[in-house]
């Protein structure tokens, strides 16, 4: 026996003990590359899944341009079809195809809601002309509008009446 064999024996360790760090050192990398791109995945989809049942940017913007011209066409233009009552615009909601409007509106005093929803739909073919007069440079296609109640200041009211009981 020579001085060389432990030696061939150690470096036989040291070679195992090398490839078996590698392989681990390769399997983690592997491993850190394909939860990245899991996570990768799955923020996309999360993502996607949050955004469909959204509107598009461009409904956002033409629906803030239309509360803003019709909350100033009820304040100063139009203040004949508020029967006598305050209005205010909460939320415009437009379809996908701009062809729709839907229009919250919330009506003070809410005895007055049936008659004024009467009137706003009587006169929704002129309030539909003096507002594309407003917007009809910015919006190829004037939205048929559609006036609903925003009841949410009523169930806020009945809830905290409910929790003061």
């Amino acid at each position: 026996m020579t001085g060389l064999e432990p030696a061939a024996s150690t470096s036989r360790t040291w070679r195992a003990t090398n490839c078996a760090t590698s392989r681990f050192r390769f399997a983690r990398a592997k491993i850190i590359k394909v939860s990245i791109i899991i996570t990768i995945f799955v923020e996309i989809f999360l993502l996607n899944n949050f955004f469909l049942g959204m509107d598009s940017i461009r409904q956002n913007k033409i629906g803030r341009l239309i509360q803003r011209d019709l909350s100033e066409m009820f304040q100063k233009e139009c203040k004949e079809y508020t029967g006598g009552a305050m209005l205010s615009i909460t939320a415009v909601r437009v379809s996908a195809d701009m062809s729709y409007a839907r229009v919250y509106l919330s009506i003070f005093p809410s005895e007055l809601t049936e008659k004024v929803l009467g009137i706003l739909d009587e006169k929704n073919k002129n309030i539909r002309f003096i507002l594309g007069k407003k917007i009809g440079k910015q919006t190829r296609i004037i939205p048929e509008l559609r006036f609903f109640v925003d009841d949410s200041l009523d169930y806020i009211d009945k809830i905290d009446s409910l929790l003061k009981q």
